[in-house]
């Protein structure tokens, strides 16, 4: 049975006064549009999120449809493109570029292509910057009580290899060595 959990969304252009986006989601899903890494996207509905904020205006989000199961979510979502037309067709103002009722909600990649995901990422370096964005993004971050002790029953009985020991002591005496020195290099 399909939890209530989803909503169809409206992107609205204040400047041109229109609607210019339709989606489906849940929790969070209507923000992605305005994350930083998405606004580098060449896609017509960003390109006009990026026109409208140069306008000095932010677009508007209107929940059409809450508290909706997936199916019902997808179906109102294909109806609403359908009903205010799709500008690449000639048809309405919405910057869609598919009719709706597609996506992954929820999907989870199988072992061959996470250990894929996994072999490209091997080797990557963060930035100083980006892990120190990191590091703000999760500063004053709450869990509740119960989350240590999850976490130390999934662990107990669980074996460590000397490898991985030895990593954890590694990277614990150039934790505290860090804390001593400050920010001083370490070779």
């Amino acid at each position: 049975m399909s939890k209530n959990i989803y909503y169809v969304y409206q992107y609205y252009d204040p400047v041109r006064k229109e609607p210019i986006y339709i989606g489906k989601g849940y929790g969070e899903r209507y923000k992605k549009h305005l994350w930083p890494s998405s606004l580098k996207k060449k896609h017509p509905f960003i390109q006009r999120i990026n026109w409208i904020k140069k306008q000095g205006k932010e677009p508007n989000i209107l929940f059409l449809y809450i508290n909706l199961p997936e199916e019902k979510a997808f179906l109102l979502e294909t109806r609403t493109i359908k009903e205010i037309g799709r500008k690449d067709l000639g048809k309405g103002s919405l910057l869609n570029l598919t009719n709706g009722g597609e996506g992954s909600s929820g999907v989870k990649p199988s072992i061959k292509t996470r250990i894929k995901m996994r072999q490209k990422q091997l080797g990557k370096h963060l930035s100083q910057e980006h892990k120190e964005k990191i590091a703000r993004s999760h500063k004053g971050m709450k869990y509740p009580k119960e989350f240590g002790e999850k976490l130390r029953q999934a662990n107990l009985g669980r074996q460590l290899t000397q490898k991985h020991k030895n990593k954890i002591k590694k990277s614990m005496k150039a934790f505290y060595l860090r804390k001593r020195l400050g920010n001083a290099v370490l070779l």
